[in-house]
């Protein structure tokens, strides 16, 4: 069952996140709730450092980005260029299976 004590943390459901928590070691499992042993403060404060810890990488790539515009224009470009020649082998597949591949 879950820990009633930590079920929302700033309108968040703590516990829709309860794998990410279990394997980072956060959660110590409700006994250290029931026993007041722990309080809700010290598993946000916990909660907060592991989150930063794992959004350290997303935030360093972003940063680079950031750094390197034209790079990202070009990502964009290539994949538009491959979205477009995906779009079109599909349309060309519906078009023929509607039969209305024909040519005026």
């Amino acid at each position: 069952a879950m820990c009633k004590k930590l079920k929302k943390i700033e309108g968040i459901n703590n516990f829709q996140n309860s794998k990410v928590i279990k394997m980072n070691g956060i959660f110590g499992g409700c006994e250290e709730c029931k026993k007041g042993q722990r309080g809700c403060v010290a598993c946000k404060m916990q909660l907060m450092k592991s989150m930063n810890e794992k959004l350290g990488t997303i935030r360093d790539k972003r940063h680079y980005l950031e750094e390197h515009p034209k790079e990202v224009k070009e990502i964009l470009s290539a994949g538009n260029a491959r979205a477009k020649k995906i779009a079109q082998e599909t349309m060309t597949k519906v078009k023929k299976s509607m039969k209305l591949d024909y040519d005026f």
